[in-house]
């Protein structure tokens, strides 16, 4: 169906409705329909057209003066059966970024194969639950351990170390690192910090983003080796009081073809830092079997300071 004619005017409802009562009476099944050059600076008045081209497949509506894309929710009757439409030019679609204009027109019609002379690409469909779509996240799930015995096994050793780390002096963590290769590293986001003032956490920072020290040698310079060095670094953290019933803990045992069994230690928390201010962070650990009076040592140990917890320290409301 062919337009452009001096006397049509689209942008008139009842004009509109005329010509989609002709279409449902003589021609339901029309499959194309050409409005280009018609001058129809808003799409409001061809919804009638929707509803009697029921089975419209293809929609040309270039050269025109339509102002705005979001005009083509009008349309959303064509939603299943519109698989090719010519937009361009239009002062409202013309400017847009053609990926970006794709993706729009994608989500109004989803079976679209072509738009102007662009082939639609597959749309990824992660086949989300309704409630992630929605942005409501489940509840985060509790502590995974891969078996009881490396449950009993980290908490035990997670509760000793915090212990000492609160308790006592911090230099009898060495123990832990046992091995003069243990690594540990500190990362944070200053902007976490009320005013930037990290100096309770030195300036060992390794977050690769807020780091400006020059690259892979810069960073690695930052990660604390040796048994003594770590326990220097931890030394001067300020005081750190763990919420520990709060903790979540995964755990698992790595698979290993020497039979050493290594486990992975990833801990999500809160820590109190000062009597009102609760902080929180992250952790991971690689515990490796050794003689020392804890039967496993720290191989690895990587600590990702957070943001500050919002509202009040429990019993402080």
């Amino acid at each position: 169906m062919a337009a452009a004619h001096n006397g049509f005017d689209f942008n008139n409802k009842g004009f509109v409705q005329e010509v989609a009562r002709l279409i449902h009476n003589n021609i339901p099944q029309v499959k194309t329909l050409v409005l280009d050059n018609n001058n129809i600076s808003a799409l409001a008045a061809l919804e009638p057209l929707t509803t009697a081209a029921k089975s419209l497949q293809n929609l040309s509506l270039a050269n025109n003066r339509i102002a705005k894309f979001e005009d083509l929710q009008w349309l959303h009757k064509l939603k299943n059966s519109l698989v090719h439409l010519i937009l361009d030019p239009n002062p409202g679609t013309s400017p847009m970024l053609a990926e970006v204009k794709m993706a729009a027109v994608r989500e109004l019609f989803p079976n679209l194969q072509k738009l102007g002379n662009m082939q639609c690409r597959e749309i990824i469909n992660f086949n989300l639950p309704e409630n992630i779509t929605r942005g409501l996240l489940p509840d985060e799930k509790g502590s995974y351990f891969d078996a009881k015995k490396t449950q009993e096994l980290t908490t035990t050793v997670i509760q000793k170390y915090l212990q000492i780390f609160e308790r006592e002096n911090r230099e009898r963590l060495d123990t832990f690192y046992f091995r003069e290769t243990s690594c540990f590293s500190i990362a944070f986001e200053p902007l976490n910090f009320r005013d930037n003032d990290t100096r309770g956490y030195s300036s060992q920072n390794r977050n690769l983003i807020a780091n400006t020290s020059g690259g892979g040698a810069g960073m690695s310079s930052l990660t604390r080796v040796g048994r003594s060095i770590i326990t220097a670094t931890l030394k001067n953290l300020p005081e750190m009081i763990h919420d520990i019933g709060n903790f979540t803990a995964d755990a698992i045992v790595l698979p290993s073809e020497t039979g050493l069994q290594v486990i992975h230690v990833s801990l999500r928390g809160v820590y109190l830092e000062s009597p009102t201010l609760r902080r929180h962070f992250n952790r991971v650990m690689i515990l490796a079997p050794t003689t020392n009076e804890h039967g496993v040592g720290i191989t690895n140990d990587m600590l990702f300071v957070g943001e500050l917890v919002r509202g009040p320290p429990p019993g402080n409301a």
